[in-house]
């Protein structure tokens, strides 16, 4: 009994860890820049933190599915919701300041701020997805081959993503053996839930960049197509755009950089939408759930099941015994709903014979 409430106590901390993660991250917002030019050099850092700090909150409204204009704060009400303030990097000359800053804001105080002017936000985070990012030249697809600056903008600005999590696999072997670039653009469905059930994750985006990146004159503006696939591996609608035509090596990653950062702003958007669907299907529910397991690797397995379902959006331990798991399931819509989506994921909710919920795997206990 002392070792199962020692896990219990170990599972606790740790889901409240992971939470307080997710939240540290939906209200970080990286790779805030700002230039300013002042009487002097103290004057304009000064004013270059200031403005940051408000540049910051908007870019967090944005993420949050906030008007700008619903939402207005003075400078001193925005610094009250400041955690930290972190430089990524600046220059300074002369009577110019250029900066580039990590903003972290704190979760109660927005919240607070948001909820007593009644305005409806979504904060809640999307499971993971990966990213893999086909470079297309020359009638050439590169996904795994070597580095591209396509890939190498990916790993940077993945890293800052807010509401959905991105992955950016590393290209091993294994990487390699699963998915081709071929593989990658016509959407197997197949590869694709084998790289979702690698990396934990409960989509794909294949954002195809095509450019002749050797061109330096600036004479093609590059192509991105966006292909992203559910958590069964089908194609979803996709999307494509241009960016600007790239003229020097100086200014390619930054246009490379601009053009993920908005594959990324449409994943936040459909996942804002997704989520404010689900959420007008009613108010939060709590159902208790008695989980029969034969060890803590089952539980975590059949935890992982119910939280990629659709409608849930928790599933925690209130107690434990021995092969018996006592959780709750935090979820939204009514329990036909659930029992429905839970069978998608080969589990089983059904009332046993004292009226209490019970799940497992299978179709029979």
């Amino acid at each position: 009994m002392r070792l199962m409430t020692i896990l219990f106590l170990a599972l606790f901390f740790l889901t409240s860890s992971v939470k307080a993660q997710e939240e540290s991250a939906v209200y970080k917002v990286a790779d805030v820049i700002v230039d300013v030019a002042s009487g002097n050099a103290a004057k304009a850092r000064d004013q270059a933190f200031a403005e940051a700090q408000r540049h910051a909150f908007i870019m967090l409204l944005d993420r949050l599915g906030v008007p700008e204009k619903a939402a207005k704060a003075s400078d001193d009400v925005v610094a009250s919701f400041i955690q930290s303030i972190d430089v990524q990097r600046e220059y300074a000359s002369g009577l110019r300041y250029t900066g580039t800053f990590t903003v972290q804001f704190k979760p109660e105080a927005v919240r607070h701020f948001l909820a007593g002017r009644s305005i409806n936000f979504v904060e809640a985070r999307a499971k993971p997805v990966v990213v893999l990012p086909v470079l297309k030249s020359k009638d050439r697809l590169i996904l795994w081959q070597e580095t591209t600056p396509w890939h190498q903008a990916w790993l940077e600005v993945a890293k800052n993503a807010g509401l959905v999590p991105m992955i950016i696999p590393e290209g091993d072997l294994d990487d390699v053996t699963k998915i081709t670039p071929e593989e990658a653009l016509t959407g197997n469905p197949d590869k694709m839930r084998t790289m979702m059930q690698k990396y934990g994750a409960d989509g794909v985006l294949v954002p195809v960049l095509e450019a002749d990146l050797e061109d330096q004159a600036g004479k093609i503006a590059p192509k991105v197509e966006v292909h992203r696939f559910d958590e069964n591996g089908l194609l979803q609608e996709p999307h494509h755009f241009n960016l600007p035509p790239i003229s020097s090596p100086k200014g390619e990653a930054e246009i490379l950089a601009n053009g993920a950062k908005q594959v990324i702003g449409q994943a936040e958007r459909a996942w804002r939408q997704s989520a404010t669907a689900q959420a007008q299907m009613g108010p939060t529910v709590y159902l208790p759930v008695d989980v029969p397991v034969s060890s803590l690797a089952a539980w975590n397995k059949i935890r992982q099941k119910m939280k990629e379902a659709s409608q849930v959006s928790g599933a925690n331990i209130v107690t434990m015994t021995r092969g018996l798991i006592h959780a709750e399931i935090e979820f939204r819509g009514d329990i036909p709903s659930l029992k429905a989506t839970l069978a998608t994921k080969g589990l089983t909710l059904q009332q046993g014979a004292s009226g209490g919920w019970e799940v497992y795997e299978g179709g029979t206990l």
